[in-house]
């Protein structure tokens, strides 16, 4: 086999698969839990509008359910319960489920199967696999409980009252939700709470307050972290409290419909822009260096000059996207920090030290590299990462010697 050939062919076709842009934008799979979640805002909405999305939505799902019964989150995912109990949700919300009769009863087959018949039984069986992390269990839930599958008092409590104060309390209580949940903390908290007749005085007195801090972080797109589930999760949750003219609403589904696929379904996300090209940068300065014109640009353009308002993460990191919902996080600022430095870091030497000095306050007292922000080590992508400190050791000692970064650390720290 002619290696150089099929190097040089695979090279071609990654320049052009950019399109002819300074970066590469690529496509995600398709994905039930999107889908499904998308499907459930819209049957709430109950727009005449929507109504194709709706049903377009429904076959897809019927056309890709998993032979066991259930669905994974994407196309090519295993089944879960997760998903597959969202997507019975869906069917229920949309008040179509005539016609449907096969599909739902193999998905009921699957459910009993791997949680049991009664709620309480699939409940349970949800907390296992979620653990201390309330982040996702309770969105499920609130879902479930929309679709009258679950009981309200089933649901936790989420103190949504906290998003009331200041973004650096957080890092000093033990919130169980990860550092980057609070759309959902705030909007399920809300739902909960009305639905509960819930007495406590505090959340009544901060409900507008935290509502109007919802309104705040919500992303010029309309999607949280470009992501289908939470904004439909985040939509969902709002309708049934403030009606469908709220500007979180307006704007969210206005992000759900512009991200509908043609065949029906919704990705998991927009796209990975920032990941996909700072990878395709360092795949193609294996040999020759060749790139395209206005990548590092691009790149730097991309890089975060301001706290963020949604993580209150410090400038001088980067997210997997240039969309406006794209969040800091240590796995894109590492992969920008190597695509710079085979790009050439003499011109951008000020953004390189910027995006290690981010990396190195990101480090957690144990060692290693969160995803998002430093935080409790218990919790999904506040807990260190092997692979993610992997990359990010390796993305420092790139830099190692060609940049003011590592020269202010060996006068601080030594050279150790």
């Amino acid at each position: 086999m002619d290696y150089e050939a099929a190097f040089k062919k695979i090279k071609a076709e990654l320049l052009a698969s950019a399109g002819g842009e300074s970066h590469w934008t690529g496509e995600l799979s398709a994905s039930a839990l999107s889908t499904a979640t998308a499907v459930s805002a819209f049957s709430l909405a109950g727009g005449p509008l929507d109504k194709e999305l709706i049903d377009k939505g429904l076959k897809w799902l019927e056309s890709n359910q998993n032979y066991e019964g259930g669905w994974g989150d994407t196309i090519k995912s295993p089944c879960n319960l997760p998903t597959t109990m969202l997507v019975t949700a869906a069917f229920e919300l949309s008040g179509k489920t005539a016609g449907y009769e096969a599909c739902l009863g193999k998905a009921e087959e699957y459910l009993i199967r791997k949680a049991g018949k009664s709620s309480s039984e699939r409940r349970t069986k949800l907390y296992e696999i979620y653990g201390k992390d309330r982040t996702f269990v309770v969105p499920i839930l609130v879902n479930l409980a929309l679709a009258g599958k679950v009981e309200w008092k089933e649901i936790p409590f989420l103190p949504f009252e906290l998003a009331a104060l200041p973004a650096a309390f957080y890092r000093m209580i033990n919130l169980p939700v990860v550092s980057y949940a609070l759309p959902a903390l705030i909007s399920m908290g809300q739902i909960i709470f009305d639905k509960r007749n819930s007495k406590n005085i505090l959340r009544k007195i901060t409900a507008k307050i935290t509502l109007r801090k919802l309104q705040a972080i919500q992303p010029e797109s309309g999607g949280y972290l470009e992501a289908i589930p939470l904004t439909a999760f985040v939509v969902m949750s709002l309708m049934p409290l403030y009606g469908l003219g709220q500007p979180v609403v307006v704007n969210g589904l206005k992000f759900l419909r512009k991200a509908a696929s043609a065949d029906g379904s919704w990705p998991i996300d927009s796209n990975l822009s920032q990941w996909l090209t700072t990878q395709s940068v360092q795949a193609l300065s294996v040999r020759g260096g060749e790139t395209l014109n206005g990548t590092k640009a691009w790149l730097l353009k991309n890089q975060t000059q301001n706290r963020h308002k949604y993580t209150d993460s410090a400038p001088g990191a980067w997210g997997w996207s240039d969309l406006s919902g794209s969040v800091p996080d240590a796995d894109d600022t590492a992969s920008a920090l190597l695509a710079l430095m085979e790009l050439g870091a003499k011109d951008c030497r000020e953004a390189v030290d910027s995006g290690a000095e981010w990396l190195r306050n990101l480090q957690n007292s144990d060692g290693g590299f969160p995803t998002f922000c430093k935080g409790r080590l218990e919790l999904p992508f506040d807990k260190s990462s092997p692979d993610i400190t992997a990359h990010c050791l390796r993305a420092l000692n790139a830099i190692k010697g060609k940049c003011s970064f590592w020269s202010g650390i060996n006068r601080q720290d030594g050279d150790a």
